[in-house]
């Protein structure tokens, strides 16, 4: 299959969807979560509990995927044709990391919190000190659209500029 390395095409659809499922392997056993997310600063974003299962998996083992995906069509009556619905998919690699530092933390709780209000005033230090920031570096982003039973493939390989096949 051959692969289009078009970073845009990609983040364009990482902005789409404001759910996806982080994977781990920290504790010697596949773990999936759903969250809520942002894509800001060639990152995927999140906050959580101070403590608890997602915090203690990348401690254990940073690296993860995340994925989004999304049904744009209605399944096409099959008719003795393959089955065919229109819909797109992104599969983030990567390495997740807790932010510690106040300054970092502060900036990349609010560019999330602008992503669903964009009004929405700085946070306190009060706010910022009651939750967890994590942000994921991405590594490799794949991503997969079907339109009308044809299919195109997209990978970026951070720090690479040619296509990959």
């Amino acid at each position: 299959m051959d692969f289009i390395n078009d970073k845009a095409a990609v983040e364009e659809m990482l902005r789409q969807s404001d759910w996806g499922v982080m994977a781990t392997a920290g504790g010697g056993q596949a773990y999936a979560v759903p969250l809520n997310y942002a894509y800001v600063q060639d990152r995927i974003v999140f906050h959580g509990a101070l403590e608890g299962r997602k915090l203690d998996e990348i401690a254990a083992q940073p690296r993860i995927c995340f994925c989004v995906c999304r049904q744009t069509g209605t399944v096409q009556d099959h008719g003795g044709n393959p089955c065919h619905v229109d819909n797109w998919s992104v599969l983030v690699f990567g390495r997740a990391k807790l932010v510690t530092e106040e300054a970092r933390k502060a900036e990349l709780a609010n560019a999330f919190n602008r992503v669903y209000r964009p009004e929405a005033k700085e946070l306190d230090a009060k706010r910022l000190a009651g939750c967890a920031i994590v942000e994921i570096e991405i590594d490799e982003m794949t991503a997969r659209r079907e339109v009308e039973a044809k299919t195109t493939f997209w990978r970026h390989v951070a720090g690479r500029e040619e296509s990959k096949k």
